[in-house]
């Protein structure tokens, strides 16, 4: 890995981090392994503080450590971003802007909102990945997106500013073929006859599933399946007796892909979600005004919607 736009001793320092030992990463940046040593000694000299705990197998970074690792893999991901942005603006483009989303998010109100905006962000360059809330809020921190379209149900941390934007829903779903979607009422115990599945680092489920079922003097479903993407969790779903948990809106939206929402007893949870963003450093106007029309874009389907 090529460590630019940072100061030396932190560029070795993070080089250290990523491989674990000074041996390895003497190799990596090509230089020996006494000079890399001074040069960690430099760093923490410098700051105060130890930066790794030396063992016999390698090293572990402190908690100071871990801390600034965090901080410069931000400021090396702000220079590559720069870098990006240079590039854009010397072929005619004027900005990009990384977005990352939760499900509903990710299929619907998004595309909704660069539909709206197309005319009025000409030029903008827009990359959208999907994820799970915790996993898309370590990329916004780490600064790979721009934006986190995401669940608003915990705290976040102080460095992050966030917006609630809508109400949700949590339902269950499974394909429409499933044998418990020919029941009228599924109960607790019928649900725990299947397998489960979710997103890859989706921590919360598991925890309001507990709630769920507890409520009914059962354990939780085991999950016995976590996928990488929607996607591949949908072909799943559509072809087998696995069942999941999914928003209602984007449960509703994928109806025509031969899903179907269970008619289970009682209810899962309700949550808030909207968007989060950094703040330590200053929203380009270009996201600025994405998230304007994102929010036009909600507060249309909510008047459309309205009786």
């Amino acid at each position: 890995m090529a460590y630019q736009g940072i100061d030396r001793l932190v560029a070795h320092f993070l080089a250290v981090a990523d491989e674990g030992g000074v041996t390895r990463a003497a190799a990596e940046l090509n230089i020996s392994q006494p000079a890399l040593s001074r040069s960690i000694r430099m760093l923490e000299d410098r700051i105060g503080v130890p930066l790794f705990h030396r063992r016999s197998s390698g090293v572990e970074l402190t908690a100071y450590g871990r801390l600034l690792a965090r901080r410069a893999r931000a400021m090396q991901l702000e220079y590559e971003h720069a870098l990006t942005e240079i590039d854009a603006l010397l072929h005619g483009r004027e900005g990009i802007i990384r977005i990352g989303a939760i499900p509903a998010w990710e299929t619907i109100y998004i595309p909704r909102a660069l539909t709206a905006a197309r005319d009025k962000l000409e030029g903008i360059n827009f990359t959208v990945v999907g994820g799970a809330t915790r996993p898309l809020l370590a990329q916004l921190r780490e600064g790979a997106i721009d934006l986190a379209c995401i669940a608003l149900e915990e705290l976040t941390p102080p460095d992050i500013a966030t917006e609630v934007l809508m109400d949700m829903e949590r339902v269950v779903v499974s394909s429409a073929a499933h044998p418990l979607a020919r029941q009228k009422t599924v109960t607790a115990e019928d649900l725990l006859k299947y397998p489960w599945s979710q997103l890859k680092g989706d921590e919360i489920t598991p925890s309001r599933l507990g709630g769920y079922f507890s409520a009914y003097g059962l354990e939780p479903p085991n999950i016995e399946l976590e996928c990488e993407s929607n996607s591949s969790l949908i072909s799943i779903m559509r072809t087998s007796e696995i069942i999941s948990t999914a928003p209602k809106p984007f449960a509703e939206h994928r109806r025509s892909e031969g899903l179907t929402i269970l008619p289970i007893q009682g209810s899962l949870w309700h949550y808030k979600t909207g968007i989060a963003y950094r703040r330590e450093t200053s929203p380009p106007a270009f996201l600025l005004s994405f998230i304007s029309h994102l929010r036009s874009s909600l507060s249309d389907d909510a008047n459309a919607a309205a009786p």
